[in-house]
């Protein structure tokens, strides 16, 4: 998570406790003119509760900031989403409940203006070998300002994430929640950019290990000559449709019959994006084209899965399943309206 941007326009994120402190006073106070700071400030301290000291500052910004509160005229008022909190607390206890804790994600975190900083963080978690939730490891989400860790803190405080002997896992429950938070991830141009360029990386890792693969085979079957004369065919044509060309055994004519498209992964699933143009290639080389799906496990071993024909076996029981990621969209133009830059620095035109 190194190289996150800082959060200096977000307040730190207070315990979720400190909320409810904060909304206490507001409801008791507040005679229907509103608090002011001052008046708001001296009964939170002097409200003792938790045996903590409070941060009034932080809370209250915080507060602000995530739309539990809001002021007029120097005087603070709850929002409806305050006192929705608060009605999800009859009994006005200092710890919040669990409707609250359900709340107060909802309001803090997977919306409003920390979405984006509990996007970043949740990026950095992946989905664990060894049981259905995400996990980051180590625990410590190096990279983070005091912002991102305190809503970390305030994370784990809700329960939607918790800590176990392997690291920072997200609770059962709250899997779905934030595997639709990792989904809707903001990525930037650099990340995406960097991104792209490790996806590269990791798929001729994937090609390579494949090349020596392919010529360990065939020596080992008696093929020296056919193993010399494996090709790393994406390199010099990147339409092939295949990654790798070689052979099944020995070939009287040294022709290429084993042609290979190459998918690499370092996740415990075996799922990849599949082209139009290597899907009409598999349909069209039928049984010479094979899928081989390697698995990245170390930098000197992998696991190989192979698929010949995976056409073939689109459906089968066991087999290929395809599933739709995107679309070709033909737009027929009705109208075109042709429209000028204007001269000046000034907005561009809207098209409607």
């Amino acid at each position: 998570m190194s190289g996150l941007p800082a959060n200096r326009d977000l307040p730190k994120v207070p315990p979720p406790a400190e909320l409810n402190r904060l909304l206490l006073l507001l409801r008791d106070l507040d005679q229907g003119e509103g608090v002011t700071k001052t008046a708001l400030f001296e009964g939170m301290s002097a409200l003792s509760l938790g045996g903590l000291l409070p941060d009034n500052e932080t809370t209250l910004a915080f507060a602000s900031r995530t739309g539990l509160v809001t002021r007029s005229r120097s005087r603070w008022y709850a929002s409806d989403a305050g006192r929705a909190l608060m009605a999800a607390n009859p009994d006005s206890l200092y710890e919040p409940t669990r409707e609250q804790h359900n709340l107060l994600y909802h309001y803090c975190v997977e919306s409003g203006p920390y979405r984006r900083l509990a996007c970043q963080v949740m990026g950095a978690f992946r989905m664990a070998p060894d049981a259905d939730t995400w996990r980051l490891v180590p625990s410590d989400p190096a990279g983070l300002d005091h912002v991102g860790r305190s809503l970390v803190s305030f994370m784990i405080a809700l329960g939607v994430l918790s800590l176990s002997d392997v690291g920072l896992e997200v609770s059962g429950p709250h899997v779905p929640h934030v595997s639709q938070l990792r989904s809707k991830r903001i990525v930037t141009s650099e990340e995406l950019l960097e991104a792209l360029r490790r996806q590269r990386e990791q798929g001729a890792k994937g090609e390579e290990w494949v090349l020596k693969y392919e010529r360990s085979r065939l020596r080992a079957a008696g093929c020296p000559a056919e193993a010399a004369a494996v090709r790393h065919i994406s390199p010099v044509d990147v339409c092939a449709g295949y990654d790798v060309a070689s052979f099944d055994g020995p070939s009287a004519a040294m022709t290429f019959d084993r042609l290979i498209e190459v998918k690499t992964t370092v996740s415990a699933s075996f799922a990849f994006f599949w082209s139009s143009n290597e899907i009409a290639t598999a349909r069209e080389l039928g049984p010479t084209y094979w899928l081989y799906l390697v698995r990245l496990t170390s930098e000197s071993h992998a696991e190989l899965v192979r698929v010949r024909n995976p056409v073939s076996r689109i459906g089968a029981p066991g087999g290929v399943t395809l599933e739709p990621s995107e679309y070709r969209c033909v737009v027929s133009v009705l109208e075109l309206e042709r429209i000028d830059y204007p001269e000046s620095d000034g907005p561009s035109p809207r098209y409607g």
